[in-house]
């Protein structure tokens, strides 16, 4: 074997090596951009290709204009945003005119890799949404709901708060919103308090149910929307004196209901994905009446304020008084 082909070998192994290393760069160098606002606030949240990217990001704001510089060249998929916003990238750098601006937060965050800038603005004018249903359809109906977990129950750490608070929190305000428009609201919890699985179903049974909804959050950045599944035969009359097959009766009244939930749910969250799931729930399986759980987003760049738990309960009750119309 001649140095001559030897030399020819190692060059085309090399240049095989650096185009695959090339390949790897241009295959990592996408970026993503997710988008969500609330009164007085644009949060933007850049997905990022690693560990370097993020911690090598910079963010400079300037009158209006927000800087991102990146490592390197990219390509960035985007949604669609306010008319009040404009975007645009150069070379390493995204440009974010906002108008209005007042002053920004970044904060970078791991697993997966994300830049997080919260962009403040004055004189913010949400676009106009239509009236909130009246609810006459849920006159004289008694809706009973459920914050998931308590006490020592926390259930799962969300940001700088806990399931257990966070849900009490979604279901008061709901709550406070159903008894002011239309029906009544009665809270399994009212309090920071433990309950058993015994002692929610003991507490729902109190009651003539027209509805009922157990609020938990989910493990991402997404709501998941619940009905129970029950042992074939479950909807014959005996079945409805047993305490753990109550639900028989209801269960297509349930579908209905997590349906228009769902509905109502995309259509006020839009960049938030919703899924109907169906799994055995036994405290949905002991209620005599119509009955889901609803998950909400568990994710450090859903920002959940005083507004974003008013959007959700407003999602919610859109959906019971649709519902209570079919």
């Amino acid at each position: 074997m001649t140095k001559k082909y030897v030399l020819s070998s190692v060059l085309v192994v090399i240049a095989a090596g650096l185009w695959q290393l090339a390949a790897m760069a241009m295959e990592s160098s996408s970026v993503v951009l997710r988008f969500s606002e609330q009164t007085g606030n644009y949060r933007f949240v850049f997905e990022l290709p690693d560990e370097s990217w993020l911690n090598q990001a910079k963010v400079a704001a300037s009158y209006s204009v927000i800087k991102i510089s990146l490592l390197d060249s990219f390509t960035i998929a985007t949604p669609k945003l306010p008319d009040s916003i404009k975007f645009s990238s150069r070379d390493n750098s995204i440009y974010l005119n906002v108008k209005n601006l007042d002053n920004i937060k970044v904060t970078k965050l791991n697993n997966p890799y994300r830049l997080v800038v919260d962009a403040y603005v004055t004189d913010y004018k949400k676009p106009e949404q239509s009236a909130p249903p009246e609810g006459k359809e849920l006159k004289q109906q008694i809706i009973v709901i459920d914050a998931g977990h308590g006490g020592n129950d926390i259930g799962i750490p969300v940001g700088n708060t806990k399931e257990s608070v966070l849900t009490l929190s979604l279901a008061n305000e709901l709550s406070k919103m159903i008894n002011v428009r239309s029906a009544k609201a009665v809270l399994i919890r009212k309090d920071d308090s433990s309950l058993t699985l015994a002692q929610r179903i003991t507490e729902a049974s109190k009651r003539h149910i027209s509805i009922f909804l157990s609020l938990h959050v989910s493990e991402g950045r997404y709501f998941s929307v619940y009905r129970t599944t029950l042992p074939v035969g479950s909807q014959t009359i005996a079945s409805r004196y047993k305490v753990d097959t109550r639900q028989g009766a209801y269960s297509e009244r349930s579908l209905a209901l997590a349906q228009t939930l769902e509905t109502s749910l995309k259509e006020a969250f839009n960049d938030v994905e919703v899924y109907h799931r169906e799994m055995p729930l036994p405290l949905l399986s002991a209620i005599a009446a119509p009955a889901v759980l609803i998950e909400i987003p568990h994710s450090s760049d859903f920002l959940y304020n005083a507004a974003t738990l008013k959007s959700i309960s407003e999602a919610i009750y859109t959906a019971l008084v649709s519902y209570a119309k079919k």
